[in-house]
Formats: structure tokens, sequence, C-alpha cells
């Protein structure tokens, strides 16, 4: 069974409990002050949108929200959030302002929020890939720490679905699961400010949505065809002979054999160069092996071709074709199972600079 299950990020935060020891962790081992007083703001998102741009962009719309003390907004902090990953400047608006005994909820609206995104497609149709909302507090002068605010979500635990549009358009997609994670991220600048934390480690908000392809897709628009070209190729195999009497009864000559082949190349080449051209920023996907496989098949089927028309003599297993059309389908299974082994259980795979990309498990 091909492996396509993920890990979740170590940095994972469900409850408080595990944002409180996230904090306590993070001051112990970063913060040079420890009894240095962070701005803490709850923020919550709900994703009403998503839709893939290109493979390694994602346009999102929804609401994000915040509560802020009310001590806190007195001393001058600025509410609202950041997508630093943002390609262009994400439609922003505010949606609502409730005040509160002890704090503001304060909310805003965005669309057409295109994010860059740094997914790996390698396992491509049975990837699973990790749609990362990175959010940054729009204070960049005080100690602000943006946290997930559980309270306004019914369910946070691991493996739950939250933040979502009931009804979201899911593009040939299933949600997984989403969930909070803070990593510590470090940077080699202090942003034009004094430095205030040991090597400027910033431990930083992120919402992610881990989401699997459905194969249905992918299948009838790229395999449906190879799989069309395999019987082709079967078919000009059983019409293959060395007997002159069979070869004129089938009315095809070695020339026209050459000629379908090389129509079944031109067309597997478009196809091929179209997929590529998708994800021309990948590694070689899983599902290109399969274009690889039909390349082989074509170039043995050629040579066969040759050898039996045009060799006088031939050995016993080659008379009528016999050999090429016993081994066909076994020698295409053979390929398909040692090129999946290799890539699903042997290779590494090519896993992107950022932590949020998905690395299968076994």
């Amino acid at each position: 069974m091909i492996n396509n299950r993920y890990t979740a990020s170590l940095n994972q935060v469900s409850n408080y409990k595990e944002l409180n020891e996230k904090i306590a962790a993070y001051r112990k081992e970063y913060l040079k002050n420890t009894s240095l007083e962070m701005i803490i703001i709850p923020t919550g998102i709900f994703v009403q949108s998503f839709e893939f741009m290109t493979s390694n962009t994602v346009q999102i719309s929804g609401y994000v929200w915040q509560k802020i003390a009310k001590k806190d907004l007195a001393q001058g902090v600025l509410p609202g959030v950041i997508f630093p990953e943002a390609k262009s400047v994400a439609l922003m608006e505010q949606a609502y302002e409730v005040d509160f005994d002890k704090y503001k909820l304060m909310a805003w609206r965005f669309s057409g929020a295109t994010l860059l995104q740094n997914f790996n497609y390698s396992k491509y149709p049975f990837d699973v890939q990790d749609i990362w909302i990175r959010m940054w507090p729009k204070d960049f002068t005080k100690d602000v720490l943006l946290v997930p605010d559980f309270s306004s979500y019914k369910r946070t635990k691991s493996d739950s679905i939250f933040g979502l549009e009931k009804d979201i358009v899911k593009h040939g997609f299933e949600f997984k699961e989403t969930y909070f994670d803070m990593p510590v991220l470090h940077y080699d600048t202090t942003f034009g400010f004094p430095p205030s934390l040991e090597e400027n480690n910033f431990l930083e908000l992120y919402f992610n949505i881990i989401i699997k392809r459905h194969l249905i897709n992918s299948f009838l628009i790229h395999l449906s065809p190879i799989v069309v070209v395999w019987f082709i190729l079967f078919a000009i195999t059983m019409i293959i002979t060395d007997k002159p009497q069979m070869a004129s009864r089938v009315g095809l000559s070695t020339t026209q054999l050459f000629i379908a082949l090389g129509g079944t190349v031109f067309s597997l080449i478009l196809m091929h160069a179209g997929l590529r051209r998708e994800y021309s920023e990948q590694p070689v996907l899983y599902l290109e092996y399969f274009y690889l496989i039909t390349y082989v098949i074509i170039i043995l089927v050629s040579y066969n071709a040759y050898i039996v028309t045009t060799q006088k003599s031939l050995p016993k297993m080659l008379k009528n074709n016999l050999l090429a059309k016993t081994l066909f389908w076994p020698v295409i299974l053979v390929f398909i199972i040692v090129l999946t082994i290799l890539k699903f259980f042997i290779s590494e795979d090519y896993v992107g600079v950022s932590s949020h990309v998905m690395t299968p498990v076994s």
C-alpha cells in the first residue's frame, strides 16, 4: 500500500496547557530577561475559501480576529495582523469591534491573500500538502506575541478540523486536519531595533490546513491517456510478426509501424510537457515515472519490431513475436513496482527549507 501519511509539526499547540508550556520554554531558552513582559494577543482565523493559483501559490479569504486587553490598547498597541508570505497585499477591512470588560474584540475580513508556499509534489498524485498561514503582529514596536484563541473554537485537539467554512469549495482535495503551531524562527536582522532577544529568535504563530488530493481527477487527466497508450503499444506488439503472409493480411508494414510509434511518442510528449510545465519547480513527480516507463516501452517495442521483421533467422521464442507478447504486461508491472518502492520507501524525498513541508512517515 502506498504510504501518504504525514507527520504533524513538532511545534503544534492544541490547548492552553501546551501553549503555556511553549511560552515558558521560549522564555527560558531564548529570552535574556525572563521577566520581560510580553504583550500576548489571542488571535483566531476562519478560512472561507482557498484556491491554488499556481503550484506554489494559494489564495485564501476569510476572517481574522484579536482579543486585545484594554490596558495594552491604552499603552498604544496597534491591533491587526500581517501575512508575511503574501505575494500581494491582501484586501483587509474591519468586520466588527466589540467591547468587553477587560478586552476589546476586533475582527477583519481579508480577501485575495495570495500566499507563497513551499509545497512538495514529489509523490503526486499521492501527495499530502500543508497550507500554512503565517501571522505577524502589526505592531513591531512592542514585544507582542500572537497566540491561538482556543476559546473561540469548539475543538482544537489533534486530528480535528476547525477554522474552516463548512461548505468551503475543496477543489479536488480532502481536508485531513487543521492546527496551530508556534515554531521559534531565527532571523539575521533586528529589523532596525536594538537587540532584545538572543540571536533574534522569535516565537511565531501559524495556522495550518492539511489537505490530501482526490486521486480520481489526476488519474482521469494524466494516467488514463497513458493506459490507452499502453494498450495501443500492446496492440502493435500483437500484430508484429515475422511471417510475411500474416503481415500482408494485417496490412501493416514495418514503416507504418514506426510511423504509428512516432505518433504515439509525439502525443505522449505533449501530455508530459503539460504536466511538467504545471510543476516546473518540482523534482520528478511520481506520476512522471509512468511517462518514463512508457518511453522505455516504446523504445523496446520499436527495437522488437525491427528485430522480428528484418531478421531472417529467429530463435523459437522470438518467432511470431511470442516473447514480446508474453512479457509486455509483466515488464510494465515490474517497472511500476520497482519505481514505487524506490519513490515511497527507499529514496530520500526532496524537502524544502520550511518546516511546514509535509514529509511522509513509514
